[in-house]
C-alpha cells in the first residue's frame, strides 16, 4: 500500500511546491523588504530554508525551477516586460507576486492600449498609478454602445496622483466637450494626443483649446490626428503654444474648410514649430503656402485623401461656395483673436474655396525668398527693396513629403533645386514628376540623399524598336553579370489544328535537338562553351524559349537563336524518341493533383473553344501523332514577322541591334511598315472566341486519402487595367496558406486562421490566370479532407461575399502592400524579370513601368473592390473542377447559390 501511494505522494508535493508561495504560506502578514533583496525580511525566523534531503525529490526540483524560486530584483525585471493588464492578474496570485507587481517602478510608464479599456476597467488600475508616472496611454474603443465617456472624475484622478505626469495619449474615445475643458487636463504634459476621439457638445462660441497656451506652457507635441471635430479656427490657439514642435493633424478633413484662419495663425503664431503632418487632409495651394512663413519648420509631412486622387474635376472648377456657413463667423472670447479679424478686413462673401488638391503653386512657395519691403518718406513714396533685406521661407525645411498629387510636375523639383538648401529627404510618390526630373535634381542638389518617387528608381527604362523582318526587339538596359534573351510567339496549344494536336508540346522537346548546320551533339557543345542554359515553354496561349548566359557571351546566344529559328530541323527519328519520353511525362503528371486540376479548369470554362485545348493532349494523340503536322505547325506560326525578342540585362538596344542584324540578315525599321506583314497573322488571332462556360467537372477517386477542388469565375481581361489591379488585389485578400507556412494564427488572411486553429484544410491557393487578351479566371484552389470539404466551401464563399460587402480599409491596403511587394521582388530575378516584360507585351500589346503599376495599385479603394467584387465574382456562375475523395463536396447548385445573399 505503501509503495502505490509514494507516486501520488511526489505529485502533490511536486504541484503543490510549483503552486504555493512558500513565503505567503508560513507569514501571510509580512511586509516586504524595500531594497527587494532576495531575502524577504531580516527576522531570523524569516530567513530559515527549507532543507531537502539529497534524494530524487531534490534533484527534480532543481532540474525544474518555477517563477517562485526567483529572488526579488530577478521577478522585478521579468515583470518590466509585462503590459498592465498581466501585472493586475500576477497582483492577484499571491502576496509575494503581488507586491512586487505593486512596485513603483513598474508604473512609470503605462501603456494601455494593447486592447481597447473602458472605462470602469481604467478605475481598477488608477490605484496602480505613482506620484512618477511620467507617461499614460489608453485606447478605447468608439464602436461600444457604452462605458466609453471620459468622465471629470477620471481626469481628477491623474491630475491628483500622477504630479509628473509629461506624456498623455489618449484614443478612441469619447469626450464631453461642455464637461472636460482643455483646463482640465493635466498642466504638467509635454506631449498630449488625442487621436481618434470622439468630441461632442462643443462651444460654438470657443476654441475647445481655449487658453490651452496658458494651462500647458511646457506642451511641445500636440497630436490630433483623425479628429474630425477639429476646425481650422482652433488653430489660433494652437499657433500661440510657445515651445510646440510638433504638430499633426493628419486625417482632419475639416482642416480645410478656412484659409483665413490658417493664414492668421501662421503669420502670428508658430514661432518653434519643426514637424507638422498634413496628410490626408483636403488642403489647397492656399493652406500650404500659409506655412512658408513658418521660419523653424523641418519637417512637413503632406498626401492626398484616397478619396480625392482618382477625381477627374476641371482644374478650373472650384468648390461650392458655402455662403451660409462662411457668413457665420464664430465669436471668440480673445481679444487678440478678434483683433487679427478686424485688422485683416477680410470679406466673406467674397471668397472662393479653391480645389483640394495641391500643385506647384503651393510647392514653389515653400522654400522661396521674399522681400523685405521699406516704404521712403520721400514725396513719391517709392518702395525701395534692397537686396541685404532678402527673407528665405523655411529655411531650415530638412524633410518634405508630398505624395499622391497629380499636378505636382518637375517644376516643383527645379524650384526646390534652387531655393532648398538643407533638404535631405524629399519624397514625391504619387505624383506627375519623371524620371528625368528626379535625376536633375539629384544632379543640382547632391546632398539630398533619399528622393523618393513611387519607385521610380527600381527598374531602367524599357525600349524597343521593329527590324525590317518584322522582329520586335525589347530591351532593358540594367547592370548585371548575366543577360537573359528570349523569343515569344503566339503559338500556343489553342492555334493548333484538330490534325495538329499535341504539335506544342512536342515543339517543346524538339526545339533545341537539331538545325540543318548542327547535330544535337554540337548544340550542347555551343551551350557548354559559353556557359548558358536554353528552356523551351508551350503553353495554351503563347510558346517561349529563352536562354540565360554572361553578357558578354550574347552574341553567340543569339547566333544560336538565329540558327534554330531560321534554320531549325525536325526528323522521324527525333519525334519517335520524344514519344517514349512525353508518354513517361504525362504519367509522372498524373501523380501532381494540382497540376492536373488546374490543367481541366480552362478545358471546361472553355469547352468547345480554342482555348479549351490544353497542352497535354490524350495518350492515344501521342502514340499516332506524325512529324508531317509538326512540321506543318512549325512553318505556319514560327515567322519571324511574328516574333518578339526580349533582352534584359547589361546589352543596351543598339548593341542588341547590331547582334540582330548580324545574324539575322535584317535592318532597323520604322515600325509603321511593317503592319502588313503580320496582318494576316492578327486577323486569324482576333477571330479566335473564348466562350467562358459555366460547368463542373468531377472525377470521384476514393483511392487519394483528400479531395482536391479548384473553383474559378470569370475575370476581366488584361486591358481592362483597373478591373484587373482590382481583382488582383482581391486575390491578395483572400490570400494563401498552407502547412508549411509560419505565422501560427496570426495570419492576415481569415481562412488562414481558421485553417491554422481548426484543421479546415491542408493548403488553399488564391489564382488569378490570364489566357490570350480578352480572357481570365479568377478563384481559389484548395486540398482538404473529404470530411472538411462543405466547411472550406462554406468559408470560401463568406469571404468572397466579404469581398462584394463589408471588406475593410484595412484589409484593402495589406492586400495592396502585398501587390506591390511581389512587384518589387521580381526586379532581383533576371528570369522573373523577363517573364514579367513578357506578360505584359503579350497581354496589353507593350510593357507597364512597375512604377506605374504601383500607382495603380495605390489608388486601389475598398469602393473600387467592391464595385469589381459586384462585377466579376457577386451571383456570377462559377466552373468548378474536382477530383478524389470528393463525396461531400456540395452539389453545383448549391455552390452557385452560395456566390449571393438573400439579405443583400
Amino acid at each position: 500500500m505503501q509503495k502505490e501511494l509514494k507516486p501520488l505522494e511526489e505529485q502533490v508535493f511536486s504541484i503543490s511546491n510549483r503552486l504555493i508561495c512558500f513565503m505567503c504560506k508560513k507569514k501571510m502578514k509580512m511586509k516586504r523588504s524595500r531594497s527587494l533583496s532576495p531575502k524577504a525580511s531580516s527576522s531570523e525566523e524569516d530567513m530559515k530554508r527549507i532543507k531537502f534531503e539529497e534524494n530524487e525529490k531534490t534533484n527534480n526540483i532543481i532540474i525544474h525551477p518555477h517563477i517562485l524560486d526567483f529572488s526579488d530584483d530577478v521577478l522585478l525585471n521579468i515583470f518590466k516586460y509585462l503590459n498592465p493588464k498581466d501585472l493586475m492578474a500576477i497582483n492577484l496570485s499571491c502576496q509575494r507576486l503581488g507586491q512586487i507587481a505593486q512596485d513603483k517602478t513598474l508604473w512609470r510608464r503605462v501603456d494601455f492600449r494593447e486592447t481597447p479599456m473602458l472605462l470602469n476597467d481604467l478605475k481598477e488600475y488608477i490605484k496602480f498609478l505613482q506620484p512618477i508616472t511620467t507617461s499614460l496611454a489608453m485606447r478605447g474603443d468608439l464602436y461600444c454602445e457604452h462605458d466609453t465617456e471620459l468622465s471629470p472624475c477620471f481626469f481628477n484622478s491623474i491630475k491628483t496622483i500622477c504630479t509628473q505626469l509629461k506624456e498623455l495619449i489618449i484614443e478612441e474615445y469619447c469626450i464631453n466637450g461642455d464637461k472636460i475643458q482643455i483646463t482640465d487636463f493635466p498642466s504638467t504634459i509635454e506631449k498630449l494626443s488625442l487621436e481618434g476621439c470622439k468630441m461632442g457638445y462643443l462651444r460654438s462660441n470657443k476654441s475647445y483649446f481655449f487658453k490651452m497656451n496658458f494651462h500647458m506652457p511646457n506642451l511641445t507635441c500636440l497630436i490630433l490626428s483623425n479628429c474630425q471635430w477639429f476646425t481650422p479656427h482652433s488653430l489660433l490657439v494652437i499657433s500661440k503654444m510657445p515651445k510646440l514642435k510638433e504638430l499633426r493633424l493628419n486625417s482632419c478633413h475639416r482642416l480645410g474648410e478656412c484659409v483665413a484662419y490658417t493664414s492668421l495663425a501662421t503669420r502670428f503664431g508658430f514661432k518653434t514649430l519643426e514637424i507638422l503632418d498634413l496628410r490626408d487632409t483636403a488642403l489647397g495651394d492656399s493652406e500650404v503656402g500659409c506655412f512658408s512663413c513658418t521660419k523653424t519648420l523641418t519637417h512637413l509631412y503632406l498626401e492626398c485623401p484616397s478619396s480625392l486622387r482618382n477625381a477627374e474635376l476641371p482644374d478650373s472648377e472650384p468648390r461650392p461656395l458655402q455662403r451660409e456657413v462662411l457668413n457665420q463667423l464664430p465669436v471668440y472670447e480673445d481679444g487678440n483673436l478678434a483683433q487679427f479679424l478686424v485688422e485683416d478686413g477680410f470679406r466673406w462673401e467674397n471668397y472662393m474655396f479653391g480645389r483640394c488638391l495641391i500643385t506647384d503653386r503651393a510647392i514653389c512657395a515653400l522654400g522661396s525668398d521674399t522681400c523685405d519691403r521699406i516704404i521712403n518718406n520721400s514725396a513719391e513714396e517709392v518702395i525701395v527693396v534692397e537686396g541685404d533685406k532678402r527673407i528665405f521661407n523655411n529655411p531650415h525645411l530638412k524633410t518634405l513629403v508630398v505624395r499622391n498629387y497629380p499636378h505636382v510636375t518637375n517644376s516643383s523639383l527645379v524650384h526646390l533645386a534652387l531655393n532648398a538648401s538643407n533638404l535631405e529627404h524629399l519624397d514625391v510618390s504619387g505624383t506627375s514628376v519623371t524620371r528625368q526630373g528626379v535625376e536633375t535634381f539629384k544632379s543640382q542638389r547632391p546632398n539630398t540623399s533619399n528622393v523618393l518617387n513611387t519607385y521610380i528608381n527600381t527598374e531602367n527604362s524599357v525600349e524597343s524598336c521593329y527590324m525590317n523582318n518584322g522582329l520586335r526587339l525589347i530591351c532593358e538596359y540594367r547592370n548585371s553579370f548575366t543577360t537573359t534573351i528570349g523569343c515569344f510567339v503566339p503559338a500556343g496549344a489553342m492555334y493548333e489544328m484538330p490534325e495538329e494536336r499535341g504539335s506544342v508540346l512536342f515543339l517543346e522537346h524538339l526545339l533545341f535537338k537539331r538545325t540543318k548546320n548542327k547535330n544535337k551533339e554540337q548544340l550542347e557543345n555551343i551551350l557548354q562553351e559559353i556557359g548558358g542554359k536554353v528552356t523551351a515553354i508551350a503553353m495554351r496561349d503563347i510558346f517561349i524559349f529563352y536562354g540565360t548566359v554572361l553578357s558578354c557571351k550574347v552574341d553567340k546566344l543569339i547566333q544560336l537563336f538565329a540558327d534554330i529559328i531560321l534554320n531549325g530541323e525536325i526528323c522521324d527519328k527525333d519525334v519517335i524518341q520524344e514519344k517514349n519520353i512525353i508518354l513517361h511525362e504525362l504519367c509522372q503528371i498524373e501523380s501532381d493533383r494540382e497540376k492536373v486540376v488546374m490543367d481541366y479548369l480552362p478545358s471546361i470554362a472553355y469547352q468547345d473553344t480554342a482555348l479549351g485545348n490544353s497542352v497535354y493532349p490524350e495518350t492515344d494523340i501521342v502514340k499516332k501523332f506524325c512529324t508531317k503536322n509538326l512540321i506543318e505547325f512549325r512553318n505556319r506560326l514560327f515567322q519571324i514577322c511574328c516574333m518578339t525578342m526580349i533582352s534584359t540585362g547589361s546589352i543596351n538596344l543598339k548593341e542588341l541591334q547590331e547582334i540582330i542584324c548580324k545574324h539575322f540578315k535584317c535592318d532597323v525599321e520604322d515600325y509603321k511598315s511593317i503592319f502588313g506583314v503580320f496582318n494576316k497573322m492578327q486577323s486569324y488571332r482576333e477571330s479566335l472566341e473564348y466562350r467562358f462556360s459555366a460547368a463542373e467537372l468531377r472525377l470521384r477517386d476514393d483511392d487519394n486519402e483528400l479531395g482536391y477542388v479548384a473553383i474559378g469565375l470569370e475575370g476581366s481581361s488584361y486591358k481592362q487595367r483597373e478591373d484587373h489591379i482590382a481583382l488582383t488585389v482581391a486575390k491578395e485578400i483572400i490570400g494563401s496558406w498552407d502547412k508549411t507556412c509560419s505565422g501560427r494564427n496570426n495570419n492576415a488572411p481569415y481562412i488562414a486562421h481558421l485553417a491554422f486553429n481548426t484543421d479546415l484544410c491542408y493548403m488553399y491557393k488564391s489564382f488569378f490566370h490570364n489566357w490570350a487578351q480578352t480572357t481570365s479566371i479568377w478563384g481559389c484552389y484548395f486540398v482538404c479532407d473529404k470530411l472538411c470539404l462543405l466547411d472550406m466551401i462554406r468559408a470560401l464563399q463568406k469571404e468572397w461575399m466579404k469581398l462584394c460587402t463589408t471588406i475593410t480599409e484595412k484589409e484593402v491596403c495589406r492586400a495592396v502592400n502585398q501587390c506591390v511587394t511581389n512587384n518589387l521582388t521580381i526586379l532581383d530575378d533576371p528570369t522573373n524579370r523577363f517573364f514579367d516584360i513578357v506578360e505584359n507585351v503579350f497581354r496589353y500589346g507593350c510593357y507597364e513601368p512597375i512604377e506605374q503599376r504601383i500607382a495603380e495599385y495605390e489608388k486601389i479603394t475598398v469602393d473600387k473592390i467592391r464595385e469589381v467584387s459586384e462585377k466579376y465574382i457577386y451571383d456570377q456562375s462559377p466552373v468548378v473542377i474536382a477530383l478524389g475523395r470528393i463525396e461531400n463536396l456540395p452539389d453545383y447548385p448549391i455552390i452557385r447559390n452560395g456566390l449571393y445573399l438573400l439579405r443583400y
